[in-house]
């Protein structure tokens, strides 16, 4: 629900992609990388996936040791996007910390402490939403209510033209988990 506001590019599409529309997963920046391999190697790209016990770090460094394993272009494409995100990363975290600026304080404490369970990388991608769910739930109607309207205007200034997720119409460029 909430989310949103705090994933960040990479981990959303690197690390909880799931199963989904256009393959393993789910379309995106992956779909491109995946026309590259081997029915053997996209099986074990899946795998990395779905191993629900791996934290975001262990999975990012699996995708990492997977792409530069098969190397050639399958790796550069995967070092390519991979600094791409890193980019859009920070713009995502611009955009939070404009967002946040109008928000009350207790909207930007529970924002702080939901963004701190997301750079957690020693959490797996469940743990990470089950905390950060557990916390926006107890947080009380107001905020939540404060949060929500946030994240519509955040979410327009990341789709919108000129967003890190938006094209020139605002049309986003790749499929994020609907858990996001």
């Amino acid at each position: 629900m909430f989310k949103a506001i705090f994933a960040i590019a990479f981990v959303v599409v690197a690390v909880s992609a799931g199963a989904g529309h256009g393959g393993p997963m789910g379309g995106g920046p992956f779909k491109e990388l995946e026309k590259g391999l081997t029915e053997e190697q996209k099986t074990q790209l899946q795998a990395i996936f779905k191993n629900d016990a791996a934290t975001k770090q262990q999975m990012q460094d699996s995708l990492k040791s997977f792409f530069d394993g098969i190397g050639g272009d399958a790796s550069t494409k995967f070092n390519e996007m991979q600094s791409k995100m890193e980019s859009m990363k920070s713009e995502f975290d611009t955009k939070i910390q404009e967002a946040m600026a109008s928000l009350s304080e207790g909207a930007k404490q529970l924002a702080t402490q939901m963004k701190t369970i997301h750079d957690n990388m020693s959490l797996t991608p469940v743990q990470e939403r089950d905390q950060i769910k557990a916390l926006f739930d107890g947080a009380s109607d107001e905020i939540k209510k404060e949060l929500k309207s946030a994240k519509g205007q955040f979410m327009a200034g990341m789709m919108g033209p000129g967003g890190p997720m938006g094209g020139p119409h605002g049309h986003h460029h790749f499929t994020t988990p609907a858990s996001a």
